[in-house]
Parts: structure tokens; sequence; C-alpha cells
């Protein structure tokens, strides 16, 4: 063991080696959400964090700001990694999905508000070609689509999916949008600030569905007259349940 320890400072000399164990020193702080080891690392005179890594593969987070946004509870260990350089909208090198994408997946609605009010960019993709508004759409909060529509994301977004039925590469049909999104997923809340930003309900995707038909498809479809009732109000229409 100190006969690696020695090879290693000497092959790569005492700096170089000192850096590596102060990186690796805080990917563990960053594991263990501790933010005062995490500030102490960052703050080493000298130290430049490699704040992303590469070829880690499909099913891994190479960056450290995506994997703190997806593993940490506590907004305080992000806000240090960006304070140190990191960059808000890089898609991680394993997963391709951004820092607020991964917050969003596990449900970090304090980071993912955090990482909105930073300034993300709401059309960055993930490597599917899913912008982080779409996701906020579904599993944001009211603060997060606000940030973003004042960012200058389209409220009536149409997200262009392949087009599975041709099977032909580069073809897309025009999909859902947030609207549609958050009715599928019941989020009245989300539902009601898209509205209120000015959000079509009258819009219909390739299949010819409009908010009401991804609420009779989704996960809550017992919120359908308080939905129509919310849509009618912002849009001064009169929407009718068949519809």
């Amino acid at each position: 063991m100190l006969l690696a320890l020695i090879t290693s400072i000497f092959l790569q000399g005492p700096q170089a080696y000192a850096s590596e164990t102060l990186q690796n020193d805080l990917w563990s702080a960053v594991h263990k959400g501790d933010a005062k080891t995490v500030k102490t690392i960052l703050e080493q005179k000298g130290f430049v964090p490699q704040l992303k890594g590469s070829d880690c593969g499909h099913h891994s987070i190479c960056n450290l700001i995506s994997y703190a946004a997806e593993n940490q509870k506590s907004v305080e260990v992000v806000k240090l990694l960006v304070e140190a350089g990191a960059e808000i909208d890089e898609n991680d090198g394993g997963s391709g999905d951004t820092p607020i994408q991964r917050a969003l997946l596990a449900g970090n609605l304090e980071i993912a508000e955090y990482l909105a009010e930073k300034g993300v960019e709401p059309l960055k993709e993930n490597r599917f070609g899913v912008p982080a508004f779409l996701f906020a759409a579904a599993l944001g909060s009211p603060k997060i689509l606000s940030a973003m529509i004042a960012k200058g994301a389209p409220v009536d977004l149409k997200w262009r999916m392949p087009d599975l039925v041709s099977g032909k590469k580069g073809v897309y049909v025009e999909g859902m949008t947030p609207l549609m999104i958050a009715s599928f997923h019941g989020r009245l809340d989300l539902m009601e600030e898209l509205l209120k930003s000015g959000a079509d309900p009258l819009i219909r995707d390739y299949k010819g569905r409009n908010f009401i038909g991804y609420i009779k498809t989704g996960k809550k479809s017992e919120i359908q007259a308080e939905a129509i009732t919310l849509a009618n109000r912002y849009c001064k229409c009169d929407i009718k349940p068949d519809e």
C-alpha cells in the first residue's frame, strides 16, 4: 500500500497527486451532502476542481452538479458547486440530462427551483430530445414554470416527437404541449400557472386530443371538472367536457 502511494506520487508529482486526492475527497463530500467539507475543499489554494466527467456510460452520473442535484435534498451543496463554476445547463456525460432534469426526476424541488432562478435554459434538451421546460410541466412547481417562462420558454411549446408510425428517421410529429403534460399528470397547480401565463387550452396534438383528452387518460381523471373550470376562467372560452 505504501509502495503504491510512493509510486503514485513519484509518477504524478506531489501537486498532481494532492489535486487528485482533493478531487476524490470532493466527490465523497458531495455524496455525503457535507456542505462544510465541500466548501473547505473548494477553497483550497491552487485546487481546480474537475466538475464534469466523461465516458462514464449511459447509466451513471458523471458531472458533480448533476450528481448533487439528484442525490441531495439540501440545496447548499449545489449552490457551492455553482459558485465554483459548475455549468447549470451542462448535459451529464453519463445520463445525458441537465442538472435541473436530474433534480426534477428525483423530486428535489428546492434544488430545481434554485437552478431555475439561476437562469437555466428552459429549452435545453437531454439526449432524448426532451427540453427542461417539459420536465418542469410534469414534475416541477409553479415557481419553476414561472422562472422558465420569464426566461423565454414558449408557453405553448409543442414537443416534436419521432414519428414511430412511419419509422423513418428525421420524421417528426407535433406532440404534447406543457399544458397537456401537466394535465396528464393531474397537476392542477401547474395547469393554472400555464393557463394564467397564456397557455391555449384549445390546442390539439397530432391525434386531435386537447388537454381534456390527456386528463381522461392520465393519472387523475377526477380533476376534469375543476380543470375545465380553470381553463374557461383564463381563456374566457366555453370548453365542454366532451370536447
